[in-house]
This record gives C-alpha cells, structure tokens and sequence, in this order.
C-alpha cells in the first residue's frame, strides 16, 4: 500500500492538538519533531517538553482525501492563515517484511533471548527465555547499549517470587523481559500515557499482561521491591534518587543506566548514602551502575 506524509508546521498551536486531529482524521502513525534548533536532551522529572518550534507529521493511505485533511486542520487556525502544509509521497513498502529483515535473534545472557516471532530459531536453545519483539508495535530492540546492559543484568538478577520495578519504563522492554524470565509481579512506570499503552501492548504480545501493571508517577504503588531498573537519562536519575531508594527492601538490586562515562560519578554520588557494592559496566560510552541496598541490620 502507498502512503502520504502529511507535515505542518505547529509553532503557532499546540501540537497536542494538531496531533489529535491527524489521529482523528485516520492518521496510520505519527510523529513531533524539532523545526528549529532547540534539542531536548535532558527533561526534568515529570516533564514531557516539546521544542519551540514543533513540526508534526501525519502517515495517511495514499487514497487519503488531502482536501478535507486540509480543512480540518484549518479548524486550528480560527481566523489565521493556517502554516503551509506539506504532502509526500512515500515509496510502497511491506514495513513489517522489511522490519523482520534486519530484526536479529540475540542473547543477552545465558538465558533471554530476544526474538522477532515465536517460531524455532536454530540458535536458540529449547530452554531458553524468549522475549518476543514482534514487528509493527512500538518496542526497543535491545540493540541500544544501555538496553542491553539492562537485560543482561536482568537475566542474572531475576529469579522467581521476586517483585521487579522498572522505572522509566518506555515501552516496556525491561518491564517485560522480567516477567518473561520469571518474576511474579512487574510494576512499570512512566510519566508518558503513550508509553504505558505501548508497555501494555507488549505484554499481551508476551503472554505476561496478568503479572505486569503500569503506572504514572503519582499513581505508583507505595510498595518496595526486591529489583529495580531504570534507563532514563543522568540528571533525571540523581533528581529521582530518594524516590527510586524508597522502593528498594532490603538486600534489593538497583540497576542504573542511560549514563555518559562522565556523568557516572555523580549519579554514584546521589545513591551512595543507600546503595552499596556500586560497580560499573561500560559498553561504548554508557555506563551502567548497579549496587544492592544494605541487608537488614546492615
């Protein structure tokens, strides 16, 4: 099937609005992006910035009526002239047959498998935990290095009976591979809806939807676990130390990434007074630190 990009500029609206509108003309994706030159690197807790100047991009069958997408968004610009508005054509492609042709079958670890379908794959052993990356859903493929640092130390640290927190949690990657390695109850936390939709639809794509809850902040169980992950970003993780400390029972494991090499200190800093035993795994230049809160009587 052809398709049509629609893109407009969002700067004089709310983008939130132009992108509920593109979703409730049919929009088959859709994404914000930066039109200027303000990168958002590092949001504060609880924070969802967007640019100064946003650009937001419809993906429409190329059957689309144009004309009436057109004036619909016009609707937004009530007695304005509405931004120019751009329309692509894009090339005719099976994105989940070409998503499947680079998707690899990887381990990390000697147990979790990650794996594009459920079928037999020669490699992996009839044994092994299988995390089920299916095309076409918004999930991670483990590829990133602090992704893969997170499932690596997952496949050593879960064990079943235990509780796993996953804070930050995306789409829901980590969050998942926990309860497919055995973990009895997965809570997962972000502070994008979004990403609480896309964790649940990985879930049910991994047969592990009734052990895995989701979670806004605020609405976060006050309730402590035996492991924690978090792969956010540096300055979010020192700004959430009390509150990711608070989880943790004692003896719990804490692991801690999406950290530069040269910020790995001062994160170390803000956990210190809680965490001990803080080892690092480095892998290009992300760092993952990972640490036990003291056992009781400690």
């Amino acid at each position: 099937m052809p398709w049509i990009k629609l893109t407009i500029d969002a700067s004089e609206v709310a983008p939130a609005n132009v992108e509920l509108v593109l979703e409730s003309l049919g929009a088959n994706a859709i994404t914000l992006e930066d039109a200027g030159d303000d990168p958002q690197l590092e949001p504060g807790v609880g924070e969802t910035p967007l640019w100064r100047e946003t650009r937001v991009s419809g993906l429409f069958p190329a059957e689309q009526d144009v004309t009436a997408l057109k004036q619909s968004l016009a609707e937004l610009w009530p007695g304005k002239t509405m931004p120019r508005l751009t329309v692509d054509a894009l090339e005719d492609r099976d994105w989940t047959l070409a998503w499947a042709d680079h998707a690899r079958v990887t381990a990390y670890g000697d147990r979790l498998w990650a794996c594009p379908d459920a079928e037999a794959h020669p490699e992996v052993p009839d044994d092994a935990v299988r995390l089920i990356i299916p095309p076409g859903l918004a999930f991670g493929t483990g590829s990133h290095p602090t992704t893969a640092m997170c499932l690596e130390w997952l496949n050593d640290q879960v064990r079943p009976g235990m509780t796993v927190m996953d804070y930050g949690c995306g789409s829901g990657i980590l969050a998942v591979a926990a309860a497919r390695l055995g973990a009895d109850r997965v809570i997962a936390v972000d502070n994008d809806p979004q990403a609480l939709t896309a964790t649940l639809d990985n879930a049910r794509a991994n047969g592990v939807e009734d052990r895995l809850g989701v979670h806004l902040p605020d609405d976060c169980p006050d309730e402590k676990v035996d492991l924690l992950v978090a792969n956010i970003l540096a300055n979010p993780l020192i700004e959430l130390a009390p509150v990711l400390c608070r989880h943790l029972k004692a003896g719990a494991g804490l692991a801690l990434t999406g950290i530069l090499s040269e910020q790995a200190d001062a994160v170390a800093a803000a956990y210190g007074d809680n965490v001990t035993g803080l080892q690092r795994r480095q892998r290009e230049e992300w760092v993952l630190l990972q640490g036990q809160r003291p056992p009781a009587g400690d």
